[in-house]
């Protein structure tokens, strides 16, 4: 699974391993409150808006709006918006960064990206199958979970996560081909 910043990783690759139940996910923005929970910028800049609308439609439900959304300050509303506004520029650094892709392909994949990673998902979870992603032009396979490969990325993913390195920030596992390095901060 990729979602954001991992999807825009992804869509540099030369070629985007799906195993079972993988998915691309939305080029989301993240934005961390004063309390350290994260929103997505979308849904930030659509709260804001939604409340403006309301109050300019009622301005009695000013007091009500104020404290639904008294965490947001103007710099992080605008700190969203610049970020959304930066999402199709990073898709397409992305989608530049693989092997032979040309200018004009870059163009046509961001084009066909556009809507399914950055304006039609409602939440963080949404998802782009394997099929999908083919079906865009990405060079995407599905894992042969009976392969060598998929063993050696499964044995890094179980390592990975029963070390504790998810939630991020715990333990960093960094696999190279003749060590391993375990980073607790």
């Amino acid at each position: 699974m990729a979602k954001s910043a991992a999807t825009i990783l992804c869509l540099g690759a030369d070629r985007i391993v799906f195993g079972p139940g993988g998915d691309l996910g939305p080029v989301d923005p993240q934005m961390r409150y004063p309390n350290g929970t994260l929103a997505s910028a979308k849904e930030l800049v659509e709260a804001v808006d939604e409340a403006e609308r309301r109050i300019t439609q009622n301005p009695d439900t000013y007091p009500l709006f104020a404290n639904l959304l008294a965490e947001v300050t103007m710099v992080m509303v605008e700190q969203a918006r610049s970020a959304l506004a930066r999402s199709e520029a990073l898709v397409k650094e992305g989608l530049a960064a693989a092997t032979g892709r040309t200018q004009e392909q870059v163009a046509d994949l961001s084009k066909a990206l556009k809507q399914p990673l950055i304006d039609d998902p409602r939440s963080h979870s949404a998802l782009i199958s394997c099929d999908a992603a083919r079906s865009f032009g990405l060079p995407a396979v599905e894992a042969d979970p009976a392969s060598d490969e998929w063993r050696i990325i499964w044995s890094l993913w179980t390592r990975s996560f029963t070390m504790g390195a998810f939630p991020a920030g715990r333990v960093a596992v960094y696999e190279g081909d003749r060590v391993s390095q375990i980073i607790k901060p």
